[in-house]
């Protein structure tokens, strides 16, 4: 088993790779983390000051418990801020990252025929139709459905609160 989480990068890929062998007195205090006496500050005592955590994703967080920036520590080892962040494949792109693509003909067809069904519900009102429970799911769906074609094109909904309907 390895002490580190992200196994989808490369060796040369991975910042824990490129920062952890660089230091002194490291110490793996539990998966994907270690302590370690930090390059940036003199210590007398050797005492392991600054702790190193890799995310999911290959990331590295560091810590000087001595106050040391993250610059003064990369820099003392030959590396720059950027290092901790890891090189992938441009075609490697994390599934947090991805985003579902639509035809924007479709989303348009979508919203249009969710309109038309808005359309022939208040046409029914307005003759005085009754409000059913079934036509007040379908005015519900309907919304729901344009709101999301609305956050699909990039469009925030409004900070305005929708007004209850009767039930």
């Amino acid at each position: 088993m390895s002490l580190y989480p992200s196994e989808k990068y490369s060796q040369t890929s991975r910042p824990w790779d490129l920062l952890v062998p660089r230091l002194d007195g490291v110490m793996h205090t539990q998966q994907g983390c270690c302590r370690a006496i930090c390059p940036a500050h003199p210590s007398k005592h050797r005492s392991r000051s600054l702790t190193i955590r890799e995310l999911d994703d290959g990331r590295l967080l560091m810590k000087c418990w001595a106050g040391c920036d993250v610059d003064q520590i990369t820099g003392a080892v030959g590396l720059t801020v950027g290092d901790l962040f890891p090189q992938m494949d441009r075609r490697e792109t994390p599934d947090r990252h991805r985003r579902e693509t639509f035809n924007p003909r479709d989303v348009l067809a979508a919203l249009r025929h969710e309109a038309i069904v808005l359309a022939i519900i208040a046409s029914d009102l307005e003759r005085g139709e009754p409000l059913t429970k079934a036509v007040i799911d379908r005015i519900s769906l309907a919304a729901e459905r344009l709101l999301t074609g609305a956050e699909l094109a990039g469009v925030r909904p409004p900070k305005v609160k929708a007004p209850e309907l009767p039930a």
